[in-house]
Formats: structure tokens, sequence, C-alpha cells
């Protein structure tokens, strides 16, 4: 569980462009992300046809990652950055 500290939650909201699809609030409610108190978390709209905020959401985790990696460092493996 430890290892999971400082992790962030990072949700693609697939199918965005597919009349009738899910708000980002439906999102959340329907994941409960409001009772998520010990995690950041992001809802992301995309679409994995047209290839829409993908790259956005990439790098996203990309920034999420690396923030973790400093804010943990040297405590990762090897004392390397987790």
């Amino acid at each position: 569980m430890k290892r999971l500290a400082g992790a962030s939650l990072l949700v693609f909201a697939n199918k965005t462009d597919v009349g009738g699809c899910m708000t980002p609030e439906e999102i959340r409610e329907g994941l409960q992300l409001d009772a998520i108190k010990t995690h950041k978390w992001t809802i992301i709209r995309c679409s994995a046809i047209t290839g829409e905020n993908l790259k956005e959401g990439l790098d996203h985790k990309q920034y999420r990652q690396c923030f973790r990696a400093q804010a943990d460092w040297p405590h990762g493996p090897s004392g390397t950055p987790a």
C-alpha cells in the first residue's frame, strides 16, 4: 500500500464524441471519485478513434509521475526516483 502513496488516478472518458455519452459529472458520481480523499484524480474526455485528448492525458500522467518521483526521491528502489 505504501507504493501507492502519492499516486494519482487518471480516468479517460472515452467515446465523448458519441451522443448520449456520460458527462464527466456522471462519471465522477458513478465511480464515487469524491470519496477518494487520499489521492488526486482527474477525468479527461477523449476519443480513441480521433485521438482527441489522448496525448494530453498521457502528458498529464507523465507530469504527475515526474512530480511523484521528485517528491519520493530518494526513496525509490536502489535510491532512484520512484
